[in-house]
């Protein structure tokens, strides 16, 4: 209802098909309103305009509800997972803050991070330090020896553990391995 909208920043989308993902057809008389982050009513395309409001043409465009990815690692920056240990976790801090912000201009309005990600790129998301979707994170891969998420040096394989106290001693940026 428009006149609860109390917000100091309005935002209205106009000219746009609306999927709301209830049914299979596209709405196109009604306006989106926007009080800082939420959208907060779908007036009729006929209704007057809040005044103050910022104006964005949909261009005809379909809006839909955000989406949802179920399954990404923020700081595997590169698709060889082992290179992802083998430079500085700022480095990747950097990579995942750019591929956050791409997948929310995507439409991704929330991820599921199932290794890798931590506290303190939540909080930076959390924050507005950086832009992206909500994260949700579950900690780092938890993996066996041998295991995809067994980040060692490929030449500690090759000659067993003599080096290591345990399966346990090792922890990467994405992972970290337990027998």
């Amino acid at each position: 209802n428009l006149s609860e909208v109390t917000g100091a920043y309005m935002q209205v989308i106009t000219n746009i098909r609306i999927f709301d993902g209830l049914t299979d057809q596209l709405t196109d008389d009604k306006v989106v309103l926007i009080d800082g982050d939420t959208i907060v009513d779908l007036m009729p395309v006929a209704d007057p305009l809040p005044e103050g409001a910022n104006v964005i043409d949909g261009q005809g465009g379909v809006l839909i509800p955000g989406l949802v990815d179920a399954h990404i690692h923020a700081y595997a920056g590169d698709i060889n997972i082992y290179k992802n240990d083998q430079v500085p976790k700022e480095l990747l801090s950097h990579v995942a803050a750019r591929r956050l912000n791409d997948m929310l201009d995507r439409g991704f309005t929330t991820v599921r991070d199932c290794g890798g990600g931590d506290i303190g790129l939540a909080m930076a998301l959390d924050s507005g330090t950086i832009r992206g979707p909500t994260m949700i994170y579950c900690g780092k891969l938890i993996s066996q020896r041998g295991g995809h998420g067994d980040m060692r040096p490929p030449d500690l394989h090759e000659h067993g553990d003599e080096c290591w106290t345990c399966g346990c001693a090792y922890a990467g940026h994405l992972s970290i391995t337990a027998d």
